[in-house]
């Protein structure tokens, strides 16, 4: 069973509330990881270091609430680390195929479609269904349900 984007924020939380770098950063990708916090220095290895630095005394985290929305994670938390007491995070956190994200892309675009297409030019978007499939109800009002193939 995969890991919900809220579990991979909450590790990541875990992880810096009990000193763990490397839960904090498990679920990271080294080369695409952003550090924004300015007391941190850049990627992993920088949030690392800044974990490294906690105290062990007077020091805990504790998760508020997490919501989810799209590939966001907000969080809110409490607790004493550095002197600080209350956080709100945002984590985006993108859904990957296993790894294989970045070679369907490159597929896709190979083979001149788009996998994840942009709203922005949504109305050239086209839905294909197998043949026997009905077209779900809610789609219906922005669907044409058949093709003609004719020669004009």
């Amino acid at each position: 069973m995969s890991t919900s984007e809220i579990e991979k924020a909450l590790a990541v939380l875990r992880g810096i509330g009990d000193r763990d770098a490397y839960l904090a950063t498990k679920y990271m990708n080294p080369e695409k990881y952003v550090q924004h916090n300015p007391h941190a220095a850049d990627g992993v290895d920088g949030l690392k270091e800044y974990i490294s630095q906690f105290p062990r005394e007077n020091h805990h985290l504790k998760v508020v609430r997490a919501f989810q929305d799209g590939p966001f994670v907000f969080t809110q938390e409490e607790g004493l680390i550095l002197g600080q007491n209350v956080f709100f995070d945002i984590f985006r956190l993108k859904v990957d195929t296993h790894g294989y994200t970045d070679f369907g892309m490159a597929l896709s675009h190979g083979e001149g479609f788009d996998l994840c297409p942009r709203l922005k030019a949504l109305k050239d978007r086209h839905l294909f269904l197998p043949r026997g499939y009905a077209v779900p109800e809610i789609l219906k009002p922005i669907c044409e349900a058949s093709l003609d193939f004719s020669q004009p």
